[in-house]
């Protein structure tokens, strides 16, 4: 299977709009031999289904990765997003593993969906994004300003979602966040606030939550 990978990569003459990669699951071995005969995905657009190890082998000129029906988002702490990334959408998908937050792996895209997708993904997320986690801060995607959430039902963490908000704003200096310079935080500069915040399908709000949201975020939509 991975030698078929090589020769269709070397194959093709110019670079692919959009690359789609049915669990291809790679090991720690095939990895290292893709990176040792040079050999990246090179796609405009990757799309990975179920497994997302080929993140590790996609190149440095990718814009958008998008993520299906995978249940290990978790394993995000220890791949990294293509850093020339700007956005990335998890469709379908979930976490075994939902407490457990990625610490290590930063990523600077700008925009993130996520479309009918377990809670337990949303929850990873929105840690990545600054959420609190065992009175831990940090934010490990600082520059992603667009969050959208698209999924039929009551599926919107709301306390941990504003958590993320509320974070994000004192990292970016809008308000004061007690505690963001402790030493057991990870550095938090070049933190940017939640610009557009759009969720369609989630629970009922009340008045006074939306008022909340509204008041923090430019762009908000609930529906």
């Amino acid at each position: 299977m991975l030698m078929m990978l090589f020769r269709a990569l070397e194959a093709v003459p110019r670079r692919i709009p959009c690359l789609t990669l049915d669990n291809l699951r790679l090991s720690d071995s095939g990895l290292g031999s893709m990176i040792t005969a040079g050999v990246k995905i090179g796609a405009e657009q990757v799309i990975l289904c179920i497994n997302i190890d080929a993140l590790a082998a996609i190149d440095d000129d990718c814009q958008t990765i998008v993520i299906k029906q995978c249940d290990s988002v978790h394993d995000l702490q220890s791949i990294s997003l293509p850093s020339s990334s700007k956005s990335l959408e998890l469709d379908r998908c979930g976490s075994k593993e939902p407490r457990r937050v990625p610490d290590a792996r930063m990523w600077d895209g700008d925009t993130v969906t996520i479309t009918n997708s377990h809670s337990s993904c949303i929850e990873i997320v929105l840690h990545l994004l600054g959420a609190p986690f065992n009175d831990h801060v940090c934010s490990l995607w600082r520059h992603v300003t667009t969050l959208k959430l698209v999924a039929n039902g009551p599926f919107v963490p709301l306390t941990l979602l504003k958590a993320m908000i509320t974070s994000r704003q004192g990292a970016a200096g809008q308000n004061n966040l007690p505690g963001k310079n402790d030493e057991d935080n990870v550095e938090l500069e070049g933190v940017r606030p939640l610009m557009v915040f759009h969720v369609h399908g989630g629970q009922h709000m009340t008045h006074e939550e939306r008022a909340w949201f509204k008041k923090r975020v430019k762009d908000f939509v609930w529906r």
